[in-house]
């Protein structure tokens, strides 16, 4: 059956803090409960180890919950955001760049539980691995038990949902017309254009934590579904380039873990509109 969302009361969930921190993680005083610690532990610790077994250089400096996870803005379905720290203290794989380093230990996480879903207490597990922890909203340190960011209801307070609806139009129809381009003027048929959707595709998710206002509006962009589309059209592009058989299975996303923010089936018409409905002002009245 179709459900009709309207994206304005999904912005408004967004900017409205509950009363308390998630009672399924943190107890009254802040603190994760210990079973969900000893369990999140344990699988943290397995995924270090079976993707850099072996491998020098690579340093687990802290587990962390993160995002709506940590945070008071969490809801009932909420996935449990989990990240990985990693250093590099002196991999010899990889040049001491950060940006490569990152995305060094990005691939190998990817290559090492391709199509693996991860689950504690019945919740889906969202997990990432990076070489930073810089977050904007809270960071719990599952490795030492304490806050390293603490939470904020006020962090939103500054916000207006008009100007939210707004950018989040204007880029929604960016990306719209980029993919219209792409696909009029067959370059996703070629390798440099196939290469500039992969850095399209980069750009338009890596700002989301620089402010509440990105996070914000990179929810909104990923709750409609047209990251996933940018993310197919690169994957489709790419398959059809290399000659390779659709044999129907998920593809890799581009730089998240399998498990990304979007689960939702593929999206293959990229200039159809999905059923979640928003009264969209006219064209000229949304800022360039």
């Amino acid at each position: 059956m179709n459900t009709t969302v309207n994206m304005r009361d999904v912005a408004s969930r967004l900017l409205t803090p509950n009363d308390t921190l998630d009672v399924r993680v943190f107890d009254v005083h802040g603190h994760i409960h210990p079973d969900l610690r000893n369990v999140l532990l344990k699988k943290a610790f397995y995924i270090f180890n079976r993707t850099f077994d072996k491998i020098n250089g690579v340093e687990l400096h802290d587990i962390y919950i993160n995002g709506s996870s940590a945070s008071y803005f969490y809801r009932d379905k909420s996935d449990i955001d989990m990240r990985l720290e990693v250093h590099d203290v002196g991999c010899p794989f990889v040049s001491h760049d950060k940006y490569k380093f990152d995305k060094f230990v990005k691939t190998l996480f990817i290559a090492s539980f391709l199509g693996c879903k991860f689950h504690a207490e019945n919740r889906f597990l969202d997990v990432k691995i990076t070489s930073s922890s810089f977050e904007i909203m809270g960071l719990y340190s599952i490795l030492h038990d304490k806050w390293v960011i603490e939470p904020r209801k006020d962090i939103v307070k500054d916000l207006d949902i008009d100007d939210i609806m707004e950018e989040y139009t204007r880029r929604f129809y960016q990306i719209k017309d980029y993919m219209r381009q792409m696909l009029d003027t067959g370059r996703n048929k070629t390798m440099e254009g196939i290469e500039e959707i992969k850095k399209f595709y980069e750009d338009s998710i890596n700002n989301n934590n620089v402010s509440i206002r990105e996070y914000v509006l990179y929810k909104l962009l990923n709750y409609r579904g047209i990251h996933a589309q940018l993310k197919e059209l690169f994957n489709d592009s790419l398959r059809d380039y290399l000659s390779l058989p659709n044999d129907n299975s998920k593809t890799t996303p581009l730089t998240q873990t399998p498990n990304n923010a979007v689960n939702s089936s593929p999206i293959v018409d990229y200039n159809a509109e999905i059923n979640v409905s928003y009264t969209l002002p006219p064209l000229y009245k949304i800022k360039a």
